[in-house]
C-alpha cells in the first residue's frame, strides 16, 4: 500500500502562509502611512513656529509698527495687518500660496500671528505677541 501524498498539506500551508503575509503587509503599509502623515504634520507645524517667531521678530524689531516689519519682510502691509504666502515647500511667494501667515495687530501693543493651510479657521500655529516699550 502507497503513503498518503503530503502534497494538499503543503498547499494549505502555502495559502495560510501566503495569507498571513498578505495581513502583515497590509498592516504595515497602513503603518507606512500613519508615520508619513505624522511626518508630514510635523514638518509643517516645524516650519509654521519658525515663521510666525520670524514675523514676531521683525515686528518687535520695528517697535510694533506692522509697516516697518513688513516691509523688513520685503512685503506690503494694510494698516494693522499684513500676510506672508508660501508655497508646499514653505518658500515665500508673492501670492496666495499654500500656506498663509497673517500677522494682525490688537491694540494692546501686541500682535496675533496665525499660520495656517488653507482654513483660517483652523490654523497650524498661532502667537501672541507683546511689544515692551524700550527705556
Amino acid at each position: 500500500m502507497k503513503g498518503k501524498s503530503r502534497t494538499p498539506l503543503f498547499l494549505i500551508e502555502t495559502v495560510v502562509m501566503l495569507l498571513l503575509f498578505s495581513a502583515f503587509a497590509a498592516i504595515c503599509l497602513r503603518l507606512f502611512a500613519a508615520a508619513r502623515q505624522t511626518s508630514r504634520k510635523s514638518s509643517e507645524l516645524s516650519h509654521a513656529v519658525s515663521w510666525a517667531q520670524s514675523a514676531a521678530d521683525c515686528w518687535k524689531s520695528a517697535d510694533a509698527d506692522v509697516s516697518l516689519a513688513a516691509a523688513i519682510l520685503g512685503i506690503s502691509a494694510d494698516a494693522e495687518s499684513f500676510s506672508l504666502y508660501f508655497d508646499k515647500d514653505w518658500r515665500q511667494t508673492a501670492g496666495a500660496g499654500e500656506f498663509t501667515l497673517i500677522l494682525r495687530e490688537d491694540g494692546d501693543n501686541g500682535a496675533q500671528i496665525v499660520v495656517f493651510k488653507a482654513d483660517p479657521s483652523e490654523p497650524i500655529f498661532t502667537l501672541r505677541a507683546k511689544a515692551v516699550a524700550n527705556g
